[in-house]
């Protein structure tokens, strides 16, 4: 509650349309830029909401704020109004919705605000800047956009087309004054940056989250690489030995380092970031997986130049500095598919544990140097010229033969039990749920009729009854081997059970690829079960 200080005016008509007077109140890359209207004589609107906290005689501290509850925050020597994100300890992650930034506070500047304040709309709305989809943020780019709104923020008309459903997606942005689209300026300052700035490798861009493009480094054909990671022909990670021996000891100090300079942050999916991991006792850099879904103040997060997965906490999770980000030291750790190996089947045991084998391997990496995507398509061998690609396809030469035998011959068996009717493959039309999102590539999806849905509750149940009522061994840590197919405790509901195939062992714990779900969870090795195959043979088909 605020003494003696007046409510701000009521604002209305906040939504954007084509040809509003505008100003950029926040830049966090090209897809959200976060826009406010203007008022009378061109000025912010959000201004009435923005207030100087030494011109604050009283103001009351607000205790135990809830997620999602709207409230004062003191940022930069100004009071604005929040809405809290999550809560760690003595600090809060909010987001500043007049202005659209997240940022973090301690428990001492979260304040009461008035239900006339609470009740505005937050005034800032998030755009995407159309013509910036090559573009890389650096810290030029950065600085161009603080230019816009601090000190003497510059009016902007904001044009779009409005009879497209998704407009804001793409829009331009024009200088008032003289009707200059800001894109040309970015354009400008863009093409002054080296595009050879990183010895001879060339720059694919992936995508444009994060303060530094997510950069696919072409590494050349021919060079030695390191084997750090496979689970099947389409996901391997390797790392150019030359390039990880130019950036080694930037890395090493920076892991190792005090780091105190680093400042918190709230991530974004596939934003690069770094992050200290207690697990791995030093600072990374990594991009965000996503949130955990049994602890949202737990991040996912795949470590850039060494390719392991960590669950990192907000509160360990930084903006990545301008010295480590991604246009100064590129990304060190490459995912690469193998040539010629399309219709190998990526849960094969045998391929699986060979390709665990090469962990740690000096290998040589080549592809057609004239190919755009490159990384699908390459050829790994050993330093005496033998291909892997050939070896994992003689591997599996006996059983493809072994698989177009079986579909052949059927034989029908008998059945006991209902749930271990085959699900057919989803069809065209048919009503789906998502049960994990990886990227737009890999969605996993299932049948969503009454009829699949009763069939997989009932699976579920009997799986509960089998684990709680029985003396179910739990799985010895030296008897899992990757390929297994065993139960685990379900980290997306510690009540339920889940199958699961083993991918690989990271220290004490195991990657697995939950079965009738999608996605690949960390477990430790007490949670692992082993699964008979009365449970095992029962069949739910997701795409």
């Amino acid at each position: 509650m605020l003494i003696n200080l007046p409510e701000p005016e009521s604002v209305t008509n906040i939504e954007l349309k084509n040809g509003d007077i505008v100003f950029c109140c926040n830049f966090e890359d090209f897809n959200h830029i976060y826009l406010c209207k203007s008022s009378k004589n061109t000025i912010p609107q959000n201004n009435n909401f923005i207030i100087d906290a030494s011109k604050i005689k009283d103001i009351t501290i607000k205790k135990n704020p809830k997620r999602g509850e709207i409230l004062k925050v003191k940022y930069e020597e100004k009071i604005f109004r929040a809405k809290v994100l999550d809560a760690f300890g003595k600090m809060y992650t909010v987001f500043l919705i007049d202005i659209g930034k997240n940022i973090s506070v301690s428990a001492d500047e979260v304040f009461e605000i008035s239900n006339e304040s609470k009740n505005v709309p937050g005034l800032a709305q998030k755009v995407g800047l159309k013509g910036a989809k090559d573009l890389k943020i650096t810290k030029t780019v950065k600085d161009y956009f603080h230019n816009l709104w601090f000190n003497v923020p510059v009016p902007l008309i904001l044009m779009c087309d409005e009879d497209n459903f998704n407009c804001f997606n793409e829009v331009n942005l024009k200088r008032l004054n003289n009707e200059h689209d800001i894109i040309d300026d970015l354009l400008n300052i863009c093409n002054t940056l080296s595009n050879d700035n990183i010895n001879q490798l060339k720059p694919i861009v992936q995508n444009s989250k994060s303060n530094g493009s997510s950069v696919h480094w072409r590494i050349p054909s021919g060079e030695h690489v390191e084997f750090l990671f496979g689970n099947n022909v389409e996901n391997i990670h390797v790392r150019p030995i030359k390039l990880y021996e130019d950036y080694k000891n930037i890395l090493n100090e920076f892991k190792n380092g005090k780091n105190d300079h680093l400042k918190t942050i709230c991530p974004k999916t596939n934003e690069n970031v770094a992050v200290y991991s207690m697990k791995y006792n030093g600072f990374y850099r990594a991009k965000i997986i996503g949130p955990c879904s049994d602890d949202t103040s737990m991040f996912r997060c795949s470590f850039s130049d060494y390719s392991f997965i960590d669950s990192i906490s907000l509160k360990h999770i930084f903006e990545l500095p301008i010295s480590e980000s991604v246009n100064t030291v590129p990304i060190l750790c490459q995912r690469v598919s193998l040539a010629g190996l399309t219709k190998i089947n990526n849960n094969n045991s045998r391929v699986i544990s060979y390709l665990g084998q090469l962990v740690g391997n000096t290998l040589i990496l080549e592809y057609d140097k004239k190919a755009e995507r490159w990384y699908k398509q390459v050829i790994l061998k050993d330093l005496k010229n033998l291909s892997i690609n050939e070896e994992i396809q003689k591997l599996c030469q006996p059983m493809s033969q072994q698989r177009r035998l079986e579909r052949k011959i059927v034989i029908p068996e008998k059945k006991e039990n209902e749930l271990v009717k085959p699900i057919h493959p989803i069809k065209s039309g048919s009503t789906v749920y998502i049960t994990h999102f990886e990227n737009f590539n890999s969605i996993f999806i299932r049948d969503a009729s009454h009829e699949f849905i009763e069939s997989f509750n009932k699976f579920n149940k009997q799986m509960i009854k089998y684990y709680k009522s029985a003396c179910v061994n739990r799985s010895s840590n030296k008897l899992l081997n990757i390929g297994d197919k065993v139960c685990v405790i379900s980290t997306l509901n510690p009540i339920m059970y889940c199958r699961a195939q083993i991918k690989d062992k990271i220290n004490d714990e195991f990657r697995v690829f939950c079965i009738d779900y999608g996605n690949e969870e960390l477990v430790c090795a007490e949670d692992i079960f082993e699964l008979p195959k009365e449970l095992e043979k029962v069949c739910f088909i997701f795409v």
